[in-house]
């Protein structure tokens, strides 16, 4: 079960006592010119996976989600807001980034991948809901010496 396990000491996530350490789920980011980042979260019940993005500022309508076996890729668009057109505006501060962004994670072992996850996004925040499959019964068969 993924879990953070506090430092007693510290308070902190201790790794060395979590199952589910940054080397057992591989991720990647690409990011192209002015980018952001999709923060994301993979967590575990009894009968699921669930991997939460934050992608605040984007409408659903400019994420794409592509999976290929294990691998779940999260693209996402975030455009200039139509305020920085407008006649007459001039940027004092801009640190709201816009641009693309991608993300990919492996998917635990024992996701279900012949069931399609349940999808939301809401409040920037895109939530999905993987099965994971049964877990598979030892077979016992009898071996003969020859």
């Amino acid at each position: 079960v993924l879990s953070n396990v506090l430092d007693p000491d510290w308070g902190f996530p201790s790794f060395e006592n979590n199952a589910w350490n940054t080397m057992s789920l591989p991720t990647s980011r690409r990011m192209t010119g002015d980018t952001f980042n999709i923060k994301l979260c993979i967590l575990e019940k009894e009968n699921e996976f669930i991997v939460l993005g934050e992608i605040p500022g984007v409408p659903k309508e400019k994420i794409e989600l592509e999976m290929e076996n294990r691998e779940l890729r999260i693209k996402a668009r975030r455009e200039q807001h139509p305020v920085h057109s407008e006649e007459g505006v001039t940027v004092l501060r801009a640190e709201c980034n816009t641009g693309y962004s991608s993300r990919t994670v492996v998917l635990p072992l024992g996701v279900d991948l012949d069931i399609k996850p349940k999808t939301s996004f809401e409040n920037g925040l895109l939530c999905l809901r993987f099965t994971k499959h049964a877990p598979e019964r030892g077979i016992t068969k009898k071996l003969t010496i020859t």
